[in-house]
């Protein structure tokens, strides 16, 4: 059975011939083979599997804030979780699906009076891709409320449950980067807290990053410090503020 026919027979949505300025937050990009849409970590698995057997070039992606796609485009099978977004609340925890955004989960943690890391908000993107890159902002990261995940090995084709203690985090890192395992789900873990409290907290860092951020299609703050030199800081004292290299532009907000 082809690739396409055995989609269709499982009901699991794909396109062909994608626009990847479609879902870039740069907008920009050429056109992927196809791309296929799990809306359960069961097809995510089956999807994965199927591409493994047929020998098909594939990628996970989730929010793609910070992912470039070449002009190019890509030759095999994105496979996007942006239909995986299930949050759920128990306690003082919240459990999501990898693709979740992160707004999305810290609301529906505020809702049941969960303060998990109110200055993550505003962050875009999904768990997936904060997980994998420890993703923070303003003194935070997710590694101080991610308490434990589950993950597909791309090499035992296993689902490991993975602690934070074992997750490898550091600065911009964890052990995504470093091993082929991929986020099915995840459980934070928040303290109580008074719903307007966390509200305000919200508030504060959403007024704080539109007055720095820049509003045109672009992939974030991606640049990394290093030993307490900020790029951002460097690329401003040197002038390439507002620096043109073809259609595309440093900020001239944020370096």
């Amino acid at each position: 059975m082809k690739f396409n026919e055995y989609l269709v027979e499982n009901n699991i949505m794909f396109l062909e011939n994608f626009g990847t300025f479609n879902i870039s937050s740069i907008r920009a990009g050429g056109y992927a083979k196809r791309i296929v849409f799990p809306k359960s970590i069961d097809e995510l698995i089956l999807i994965i599997k199927l591409c493994l057997d047929r020998s098909e070039k594939f990628k996970v992606i989730g929010g793609c804030t910070n992912t470039f796609f070449a002009d190019s485009g890509y030759s095999g099978t994105l496979i996007s979780t942006s239909k995986m977004a299930k949050v759920s609340v128990e306690n003082n925890n919240v459990f999501a699906e990898s693709g979740a955004t992160l707004s999305k989960i810290l609301n529906s943690a505020k809702q049941c009076g969960i303060e998990l890391a109110s200055s993550l908000f505003g962050i875009p993107g999904t768990l997936g891709g904060a997980v994998r890159n420890n993703a923070g902002a303003f003194g935070s990261e997710i590694s101080d409320i991610f308490k434990v995940g589950y993950f597909f090995s791309l090499d035992s084709l296993d689902v490991l449950k993975i602690e934070n203690t074992d997750m490898n985090f550091a600065y911009r890192h964890s052990r995504l980067q470093d091993e082929k395992l991929i986020l099915l789900s995840g459980m934070l873990r928040g303290t109580k807290s008074n719903r307007d409290c966390i509200d305000e907290k919200m508030q504060a860092i959403t007024k704080k990053r539109r007055a720095a951020h820049p509003n045109e299609p672009s992939l974030g703050s991606f640049f990394k410090h290093s030993d307490g030199i900020y790029p951002a800081r460097l690329i401003d004292e040197v002038g390439l503020k507002g620096q043109m290299c073809g259609n595309a532009m440093i900020s001239n907000m944020h370096a």
